[in-house]
């Protein structure tokens, strides 16, 4: 049509007719492009379907580098994103629950863990989910620029039942990358990792792994939140690492040949264990700042360097273990992950504690009540030292008389004055110093026990009675906080204090206010066993003064 107006337009220099002819042939040209769109155009509206990419689920550039002439068995851009749930009930028991049911859902997008749910608690806890922190274990990548796959390439369910799942990508180089999945008991989930050369030449993988948690930022223990414990990565090769967020942010820090890694908070444990004779290449670990608020730790783990010929095929394999760190449970599995819980250097005492603590519970099956019998089993171990530390005081205070008189008589000689004092201590055979040293043999009992409760999953989710429904978390009325502070109160009216040093009565007066004001964000269980252990020392008290003056009287 074009064509005919063109050549039958007149040929004079007539400027009406040929504006006209002008006019025409852009009316014509608009209604052709309107009405027949041209081929590219097409073309660039099937890349942008909503089926294949969109801007936020996949970046254009990844299919900049994708080959020509595409492998013909890769995988189609225009797959749908699913997810696959599954669960694993552990049987009901009436001993310690293990606590380990849990919920897991698997992503096409990347065949990765997006999410996996403890389920055996009262409420839910959430070890990982996607959508909510964005944080995902583990995505696949190629370090290759020759190999084309994404993070986010999406993977075909090629199999799905009860407790297994199989996922496949091949790339457009024709390297296929097939996930399995097995979900076991106890936390468990085993991943293979399969990949296999279908193209006509060798292919060079160098393929990471790589694990994201992102969450808020790790709130420091300090003198007021002592009970809290940070976030750390550890990394086990011929030695076990424990590393703090503070010390990688904003920079890594590698390990050759890991035997694991995990994410390690204060109850829960997420490790990812090799299991084939293929390890790890390198684990690299490092932190960022997101923003004011939260921090995004990384873990990437890059596997062996394989070359792969046509047909051939290579496989990874290795375990994922993900829930509460019970001694018991972190020993059982292989290898042992029970060193990721820290009792701190008193831990030869804290292990005892927490299996007899365990045992208690078995019996009368509240965390609450096991923490006063042991509180009790403790000070009636103790009593000896904590009967022969008070008749010290106690005897130390009846000497303060004959003390004043040697300070008036020998004050101005401070040698003469200590040598004459301890003629005295022997003449009344007395040692000054045994009422401080039975308190410090019992400091590392009571230091273990402190980070026994501390440590400890056992007590999570565990209620007493009344408001008091998770022992690990502080009493939102400061009940026992208050009652704690109180009974140290009463415990200083029967301490006996040197007349020679009367600022200690400041300082023995102002401790139970400071102890209050710092129990206020601990722990219940941490304020149930001071308040117990309070309250058996003033019976304590009560029985040693008694037993004294009966002494004193027969003599």
């Amino acid at each position: 049509m074009t064509q005919y107006n063109m050549i039958e337009a007149p040929q004079g220099p007539d400027p009406k007719r040929l504006l006209l002819a002008v006019v025409a042939t852009s009316a014509v040209l608009m209604v052709y492009s309107y009405f027949f769109a041209p081929e590219q155009q097409v073309v660039v509206q099937e890349k942008t379907t909503p089926a294949q990419i969109s801007p936020e689920e996949k970046p254009s550039e990844i299919r900049a580098h994708e080959p020509i002439n595409a492998h013909p068995m890769a995988s189609s851009g225009s797959l749908p994103i699913v997810t696959k749930d599954f669960s694993v009930l552990e049987p009901v028991s009436d001993k310690t629950p293990e606590r380990t049911s849990y919920r897991a859902q698997i992503s096409s997008e990347g065949g990765l863990l997006s999410a996996f749910v403890l389920t055996g608690f009262s409420q839910e806890k959430f070890l990982w989910d996607q959508k909510l922190t964005g944080s995902s274990l583990l995505r696949l990548a190629s370090q290759n620029k020759l190999i084309t796959l994404s993070p986010d390439a999406i993977y075909e369910v090629v199999k799905s039942d009860k407790s297994d799942l199989l996922l496949k990508h091949v790339t457009p180089e024709g390297l296929s990358i097939e996930r399995s999945y097995e979900f076991l008991d106890r936390g468990r989930i085993n991943e293979s990792l399969v990949i296999k050369n279908l193209s006509q030449a060798p292919l060079k993988a160098e393929l990471t792994l790589s694990a994201v948690k992102i969450g808020n930022k790790n709130v420091e223990p300090g003198l007021m939140n002592p009970g809290v414990q940070s976030e750390t990565i550890a990394v086990k090769t011929d030695k076990y690492e424990r590393i703090n967020y503070a010390d990688i942010l904003d920079k890594t820090k590698s390990f050759n040949n890991a035997k694991y890694f995990a994410f390690d908070d204060q109850f829960f444990l997420s490790a990812v264990i090799p299991t084939s004779e293929t390890t790890f290449d390198r684990v690299q670990v490092g932190v960022t700042n997101l923003d004011e608020n939260r921090q995004e730790a990384r873990v990437e783990l890059f596997l062996k360097t394989t070359v792969l010929v046509p047909n051939e095929e290579s496989k990874f394999t290795h375990q994922f273990f993900l829930g509460p760190k019970q001694v018991d449970l972190l020993s059982s599995l292989k290898p042992p992950l029970d060193e990721n819980i820290d009792f701190g250097w008193f831990g030869v005492l804290s292990r005892p504690m927490l299996w007899l603590l365990v045992q208690i519970y078995n019996f009368v099956h509240n965390y609450g009540w096991a923490i006063i019998i042991i509180t009790f089993i403790i000070k009636l171990l103790t009593y000896p030292l904590t009967r022969k530390s008070f008749a010290s005081q106690q005897a130390m205070k009846e000497l303060q008389p004959k003390i004043k008189e040697l300070q008036t008589k020998f004050g101005h000689d401070r040698t003469l004055l200590g040598q004459k004092q301890m003629e005295l201590y022997r003449a009344e055979n007395i040692n000054p110093v045994a009422g401080c040293l039975p308190m410090l043999i019992q400091l590392p009992i009571w230091f273990a026990f402190f980070q026994m409760l501390r440590s400890s999953v056992e007590l999570y989710d565990q209620p007493f009675y009344w408001w008091i429904t998770d022992l690990t978390r502080p009493d939102q009325y400061y009940v026992l906080p208050v009652l704690m502070g109180l009974s140290m109160l009463a415990q200083q009216l029967l301490t006996p204090t040197p007349a020679d040093q009367p600022q200690m009565k400041y300082v023995m007066w102002a401790m139970p206010v400071f102890l209050t004001f710092i129990m206020l964000n601990m722990p219940c269980g941490l304020s149930l066993y001071i308040l117990t252990n309070n309250l058996l020392t003033i019976v304590q008290q009560i029985i040693i003064k008694k037993q004294v003056i009966i002494k004193q009287g027969k003599h």
